[in-house]
């Protein structure tokens, strides 16, 4: 998570039983210098707080998703309990809340599974799991189990799971891990693909 540091401050409370959180990232070249920030309003849309910060060298979606996560954080430390969020990023728009995820481990030589916890992801298409003992001698993954959207059930090849480490005898202090992005593919390519591909350089033309 960047470091943050708010550029405005106000007294007022969210008015009536919501909040709205309009954020965004900025980028220069592919990938970039990037910084994000947004502002929280009231119901009213009067002005409550803001942020900005740098986040380094990186691509347009990655910004876009540090800011969500950052406004997502915000919003929690303030304990804002409904709150609207609003962004340009196709991508995060289409995060996918209630996919099955499961951890599992397997022995190094029978490669057969010696543990597995199941999880689901929320509104942000995030998941944690609470992962029991320590695994150093195990092969452990974070494997997708299924999609709740009829139209998005395909895993992506080489997004269907991620490695991870979990074992705190290897010099890691912290007992929480993160894996990488996985996700579905829908069984019909959304509008606009073709650029929003061309903007992420998953191929040149």
């Amino acid at each position: 998570m960047p470091a943050h540091s708010p550029i405005w401050s106000a007294d007022c409370k969210p008015g009536g039983d919501f909040a709205s959180k309009h954020f965004d990232g900025s980028f220069m070249g592919k990938p970039g210098l990037a910084s994000i920030g947004g502002v929280f309003c009231n119901n009213s849309g009067r002005f409550i707080f803001g942020f900005a910060c740098y986040v380094g060298a990186t691509f347009a979606y990655v910004a876009e998703a540090f800011a969500a996560r950052l406004a997502l954080k915000m919003a929690k430390d303030h304990n804002f309990t409904h709150v609207i969020f609003e962004g340009d990023s196709q991508l995060l728009v289409n995060l996918i809340a209630g996919a099955r995820v499961r951890v599992e481990c397997k022995d190094r030589e029978t490669l057969k599974v010696a543990y597995h916890v199941d999880g689901v992801t929320d509104t942000t298409g995030t998941y944690r799991i609470t992962v029991a003992d320590d695994h150093e001698d195990e092969l452990c993954e974070s494997v997708l189990i299924s999609s709740p959207q009829t139209d998005c059930t395909a895993k992506t090849p080489g997004r269907d799971r991620s490695r991870v480490i979990l074992t705190n005898n290897n010099g890691i202090i912290s007992n929480i891990r993160n894996a990488n992005a996985m996700g579905f593919t829908k069984d019909t390519a959304l509008s606009g693909c073709t650029q929003l591909l061309k903007q992420y350089q998953e191929y040149d033309e």
